[in-house]
């Protein structure tokens, strides 16, 4: 089971992400903060969902098909602890 199992995760507030695709790779700009970020494309995926639908980590993984991939399921809780470190996603309280 993963750390981060029973937390509902959500673009951080005041966040305002734009962001590009390219090949395995996403730019995502925050204007709320001025802050760029470069992602590989499973990270990107995640942040993209996540900016639409708060989310746990099961939820995250069904959406994306990540079951059917184990290395990419079992890279999901360093993919949410990365992007809480960015100041990109946070929880979202109950």
């Amino acid at each position: 089971m993963s750390p981060f199992a029973d937390e509902v995760w959500k673009i951080s507030s005041g966040s305002r992400l734009h962001y590009r695709k390219w090949q395995n790779e996403y730019v995502f700009y925050n204007a709320g903060s001025g802050d760029t970020h470069l992602l590989d494309a499973v990270s990107g995926e995640v942040l993209s969902y996540l900016e639409k639908n708060p989310s746990t980590v099961e939820q995250i993984s069904a959406a994306l098909g990540f079951p059917k991939d184990p290395a990419r399921r079992d890279l999901l809780p360093q993919i949410i602890h990365h992007l809480r470190n960015a100041s990109l996603i946070e929880l979202e309280l109950q």
